[in-house]
């Protein structure tokens, strides 16, 4: 009983661990999705709003292609940016590990 008592605070240490390391991850993955929106010349202010659009493309259909991405987000205005297969790979690992949206197998 002493023993389970004394494990109990340790469980806790551990899932804060798991946390503090999965959303330090989330930092890295969103870090180098920006700084790879920086080298296509998107601007440091927009692209906040062009990763909302990204977010927005995955939410209608989370297994679309950089083509069909890059319908939607013409579309919706951004004209100057192409989407390639290394930043849908950015993007796509950034929202799964934010984990609010749902991919289909």
């Amino acid at each position: 009983m002493y023993f389970t008592k004394w494990m109990k605070p340790l469980h806790g240490l551990k899932n804060s661990i798991k946390e503090f390391v999965r959303m330090n991850s989330n930092r890295k993955l969103k870090q180098k999705l920006i700084d790879h929106l920086e080298v296509k010349r998107l601007g440091i202010d927009t692209i906040p709003s062009f990763i909302r659009s990204m977010r927005i493309c995955f939410n209608i259909n989370s297994q679309m292609n950089h083509l069909e991405i890059n319908r939607y987000l013409k579309s919706f205005g951004w004209n100057d940016i192409e989407v390639d297969r290394h930043t849908l790979q950015l993007s796509t690992a950034f929202f799964k590990a934010e984990g609010n949206l749902r991919f289909q197998a």
